[in-house]
């Protein structure tokens, strides 16, 4: 409707929505991870293979599992959950061997060290991005030349370790463009 310019914060590129909106490149690797109790020895998704997970209920964390079990043909036991509290009471208690939700939920739900961890490769992949209207190329080169900006600069690597526990910004997260300069974009 033209109220608002950009949508931001974890906006995770969906492509099912692309002739809907313009997104700006990816800037952070967002993900459905798997979590399992620290100590498990499950450290990639196929050690799940005829174990139980659980799911919220509607949320792209169930999307993403059975996404995963049709293409690889694992067989799990999905457990659904009406929340992410739930589906975390159930792997603390045993009654599923993992969880499947976004990594950022998922790492701000648990975060007292040795009770879960997660497994090492993703169940789907959700990069982040900016969005905005369709067609307003204006802003979405304007978006995309901040990005670059803020990479170059080193300013992307400052906000993510000041939002991510020390971590360094993805070297291969958002590849430099040639040429971009040292002034911000206006």
């Amino acid at each position: 409707s033209g109220q608002v310019d950009v949508l931001m914060a974890a906006q995770v590129h969906r492509r099912d929505l692309d002739n809907q909106v313009e997104y700006s490149d990816a800037y952070y690797p967002g993900a459905q991870m798997m979590m399992v109790r620290d100590g498990d020895g499950a450290t990639v998704l196929g050690h799940m293979a005829g174990r139980k997970v659980g799911v919220v209920i509607g949320t792209p964390g169930e999307t993403a599992v059975a996404d995963w079990l049709a293409r690889t043909g694992l067989q799990v036991t999905v457990m659904q959950y009406l929340t992410l509290d739930q589906a975390l009471a159930a792997l603390r208690s045993q009654e599923v061997d993992g969880v499947v939700d976004s990594r950022l939920k998922l790492s701000a739900a648990v975060t007292d060290p040795g009770v879960a961890r997660f497994v090492d490769d993703p169940v789907s992949q959700e990069p982040y991005a900016v969005v905005m209207r369709r067609q307003d190329i204006n802003m979405r080169e304007l978006v995309n030349r901040t990005l670059q900006f803020l990479v170059k600069s080193g300013k992307m690597t400052d906000i993510y370790k000041a939002n991510f526990n020390g971590a360094k910004y993805p070297d291969d997260m958002l590849p430099e463009w040639s040429n971009i300069g040292d002034d911000a974009p206006k």
